[in-house]
């Protein structure tokens, strides 16, 4: 049997800069980590505006327009509320959900990156239906209380599934292990509050 071989489309010189330098702004390859925590904080900053404008807009409209779909408008922002809540909050619970599967779906799995990419978006998947099922204002403070615990036990997940633990990598200078665990707990922190 024949194989034929497709040749790879010719990149040009150009083309293969901008890529370059698109990639090095996005994964923040250049002023080191000072750069790439302005980047996070930036990024967080960012959803929180984003965040807070969608919903002081969608408070704003319902109140202005009461019958803007019909009958149906009580139905409607219903939904766009829980939307929102799966959006942002739910959002929170599937990024430190990824971490919880990388410790722990077993190490031998195949194609393990593909199964913690798999729990991202299950957990994502299932903040919606919950959304739906609760009042918008018990939506928010569960989904934020369970991505504040899910927080705050990270350290103590990572202590029990490798033996490591925030003051061991502190101790060793691994700043980024360090740096992830700190910040999970101030997100923990952060989240717990606002369930709050």
């Amino acid at each position: 049997v024949l194989q034929v071989q497709r040749p790879e489309p010719p990149t040009s010189f150009a083309t293969e800069q901008v890529h370059q330098v698109i990639e090095a702004l996005h994964l923040a390859r250049f002023g080191g980590w000072p750069i790439k925590w302005l980047y996070f904080i930036s990024g967080l900053l960012g959803t929180v505006m984003v965040a807070t404008g969608a919903n002081l807009f969608m408070v704003k409209r319902r109140r202005k327009s009461a019958l803007e779909f019909g009958a149906a408008t009580g139905a409607v922002y219903r939904v766009i509320e829980a939307f929102s809540v799966a959006s942002m909050a739910g959002i929170c619970i599937a990024s430190i959900g990824y971490l919880w599967g990388n410790r722990l779906l077993p190490a031998e799995l195949a194609q393990r990156d593909i199964w913690e990419i798999r729990v991202f978006l299950w957990l994502w998947a299932a903040s919606l239906p919950h959304a739906l099922l609760r009042s918008p204002g018990r939506a928010w403070v569960e989904q934020f209380a369970v991505a504040g615990a899910l927080c705050l036990a990270l350290p103590l997940l990572n202590q029990a599934s490798t033996g490591q633990q925030l003051w061991l990598y502190a101790m060793a200078g691994d700043g980024q292990r360090f740096g992830v665990e700190l910040t999970a707990l101030a997100l923990g922190v952060a989240f717990a509050g606002c369930a709050w």
